[in-house]
């Protein structure tokens, strides 16, 4: 896994987008964002970013993994799916 902020290749290859949530020591909730994809012809998982969520709710969930794969120059159709911890907020609930 690359551990610094990766580029992700503009190609046409799908990518999976792993998220988790962490509260830091001020108590503000944030959620970090890693694809996984191809890479000359290799599986990668890259880092792409953190970002601090106003609220809990899914919908402010789902607008910070937006941005952050919007900043990546990730067209949103290659997503092909999504893996979480399965906590509410993260599945919609």
């Amino acid at each position: 896994m690359k551990r610094a902020k990766a580029t992700v290749p503009q190609s046409s290859s799908p990518v999976g987008v792993m998220l988790d949530g962490s509260t830091d020591v001020s108590r503000k909730d944030q959620h970090l964002v890693f694809v996984r994809t191809i890479v000359n012809g290799q599986a990668e998982t890259l880092y792409l970013g953190v970002r601090p969520v106003d609220n809990g709710g899914s919908e402010a969930i789902l607008d910070v993994v937006w941005k952050i794969l919007d900043d990546a120059l990730i067209n949103r159709a290659r997503v092909f799916i999504l893996a979480t911890d399965g906590a509410g907020p993260m599945i919609g609930e």
